[in-house]
């Protein structure tokens, strides 16, 4: 339902005035426990997740994307920190229900990325290379993905299924049961393991292909190395804030790459579409291959952002034994 109000504005600035932020993880002294960090950052991406729902809800733009954050900053901070958790089957049902909520969001918003690079696309070509009604053809496409994807988002949030784990979500992040290594200091229990992550992310590197699923496997692996990281961030400080800085960058790049294998497939259903049709299938062609130059372009890219990602002066703070 939507927000009832007295006054002539739109559901996003009712949104906006209504809902309060997120807040951050509470701050932390210098002899916080391992336990007391990864329950602050719990809290705040609980927050986030009812904040984000509520907004999916009254169709606020960027809401998918806000929603895919927090459920996968829960579900990688659970991840990485579980050894801490006293309750491994619970962890480990919060984290199975957290990527299947995950994989909803993202069809939504793969294909807000897909319409919005493939409308860019069409804005920068000249007018000749139009051919054919392909204005209305994106159109009424990403109408049809747009209804598929929103109904099945609205299902599963709206489902029984994702009720019980928001609610499994809440009474442990209220009432935490946590084990005897959560008790350390937390400036040197998370670190090891943040240091586990991050060999995952090394390995990903060395057995990476130049594929597109291969490049996706590593991006994968980077965002939840730093999305780790950021629990650590209230008691790490500048280290881990220069750390995150350099991840970001190589994860955007990492994520250019995939918004172009996406739009790519979109283009492909288009193509098919129009040819299907009877219309030319040209200036879907024309786009699908600039997106594959983009890809190709981000390609030669990544192993100078990886070498500047990994220079010690960022990840020595990690301590760990690799230079």
């Amino acid at each position: 339902m939507m927000w009832q109000t007295d006054s002539p504005i739109d559901s996003t600035t009712a949104l906006r005035v209504r809902l309060p932020r997120a807040p951050r993880p509470a701050p932390l002294g210098p002899d916080a426990t391992a336990g007391e960090a990864l329950t602050a950052y719990l809290r705040s991406q609980r927050e986030r997740l009812a904040q984000s729902e509520r907004a999916i809800r009254h169709d606020v733009p960027d809401a998918a994307f806000d929603l895919r954050t927090a459920v996968r900053r829960t579900r990688a901070a659970l991840r990485t920190y579980r050894p801490l958790v006293a309750d491994q089957q619970l962890v480990t049902e919060l984290i199975d229900e957290l990527r299947w909520l995950g994989r909803e969001v993202s069809l939504a918003r793969d294909a807000q990325v897909a319409r919005e690079r493939i409308t860019a696309g069409l804005d920068e070509l000249d007018d000749e290379l139009h051919r054919g009604p392909v204005r209305t053809l994106v159109s009424e496409h990403f109408a049809r993905v747009d209804a598929a994807a929103g109904a099945a988002l609205s299902e599963a949030l709206d489902s029984p299924r994702w009720l019980a784990v928001r609610g499994r979500l809440e009474l442990f992040v209220d009432d935490p049961a946590l084990t005897a290594p959560a008790e350390r200091p937390a400036g040197t229990e998370l670190l090891v393991h943040i240091r586990s992550t991050a060999e995952l992310l090394l390995e990903a590197v060395r057995r990476c292909d130049p594929s597109d699923a291969g490049l996706h496997a590593v991006r994968k692996v980077a965002r939840h190395l730093r999305e780790s990281a950021l629990v650590a961030r209230p008691v790490v400080g500048p280290s881990a804030k220069r750390f995150d800085r350099r991840l970001e960058k190589l994860r955007r790049l990492l994520g250019e790459h995939q918004d172009s294998v996406v739009s790519g497939r979109a283009l492909t259903e288009l193509l098919a579409g129009a040819e299907g049709a009877g219309q030319s299938g040209f200036t879907f062609a024309l786009l699908y291959g600039q997106e594959r130059a983009r890809a190709e372009a981000v390609r030669h890219r990544l192993p100078r952002c990886w070498d500047r990602t990994w220079r010690p002066a960022y990840v020595d703070w990690l301590d760990a034994p690799w230079y």
